[in-house]
């Protein structure tokens, strides 16, 4: 049995099949940038996806692009790194 945790901080375990390059891609990810932590590879691919989509689903594409780097720039880390933390705020709704 797992440690228990907040309920703010709740995780989920997720199972995926994945292509060999895909995995590699991951595990690469892994080793190169998290010490070897797949699963925060894992969440740093979610969060991509999730920022991506918002940008190509975006009415004004060029913006919307324009918009995501900025908030990169700003935040703290790398600037083309959108934070990681599991527990981070939760966003605003339009």
């Amino acid at each position: 049995m797992g440690r228990p945790r907040k309920l703010n901080k709740m995780t989920r375990v997720v199972t995926a099949r994945v292509t060999d390059e895909q995995f590699d891609f991951l595990a690469e990810r892994a080793v190169n940038h998290y010490g070897g932590d797949l699963s925060q590879a894992v969440r740093e691919a979610v969060v991509f996806a999730e920022e991506f989509l918002k940008l190509f689903d975006a009415d004004d594409v060029n913006s919307a692009f324009r918009d995501m780097i900025h908030r990169w720039e700003e935040g703290e880390g790398e600037p083309y790194r959108p934070p990681l933390r599991m527990d981070r705020p939760k966003r605003k709704k339009k």
